[in-house]
């Protein structure tokens, strides 16, 4: 007989760092860390949507935009052997930008909330690593995580974060340990 144990690790940039950080706090037993790099922990205030409540004009829109052809495109045939009838209920699906629904959601509430992981901070119980840019995309939920107050509602969270900082290449450690 034997026993299956998992171990998992997540790695991810922009997307893949949010959906890490999101990963994180559902709590998977098999999740054992999480890599995040130039992510956010907040996809209201710190994303490509909004800055302080207004509208990131050219962030939201390229992304938008581009999301709107990428999801339009259609799976490889080699892949999938119905691959038309696929292409097909995908542009159904696809049929309104996001940016429609961005517009409509201009202030931080339930829409926003779910993707979010500074809603609760104590739900990211394995070890994180963030690597962020000391100026620019990415920087904040370095900032933030490992930020005393950030520090204090998680229970038993390992943070290590990384900056880095652009013009000098010298990356600065901060490791918090809270048991």
């Amino acid at each position: 007989m034997y026993i299956l144990v998992l171990q998992v690790g997540m790695y991810g940039k922009s997307w893949g760092g949010f959906n890490g950080l999101q990963v994180g706090s559902l709590q998977p037993p098999a999740l054992q860390a999480v890599i995040s790099l130039y992510s956010t922990d907040d996809r209201y205030h710190t994303d490509i949507h909004y800055e302080g409540g207004c509208v990131i004009g050219n962030g939201m829109l390229s992304w938008a935009s581009h999301m709107f052809l990428i999801n339009a495109l259609p799976p490889n045939p080699a892949c999938v052997p119905e691959w038309k009838t696929m292409w097909k209920e995908r542009l159904d699906k696809t049929c309104a930008p996001w940016i429609n629904t961005w517009l409509s959601e201009q202030h931080r509430g339930d829409y926003w909330k779910p993707g979010s992981v500074c809603e609760n901070y104590r739900r990211l119980q394995c070890p994180v690593l963030l690597i962020g840019g000391y100026r620019g995309f990415g920087s904040r939920p370095v900032g933030h995580l490992s930020h005393p107050t950030c520090l204090l509602h998680a229970r038993a969270l390992d943070i290590l974060t990384c900056m880095v900082y652009a013009c000098t290449c010298v990356c600065q450690f901060v490791m918090y340990v809270l048991l």
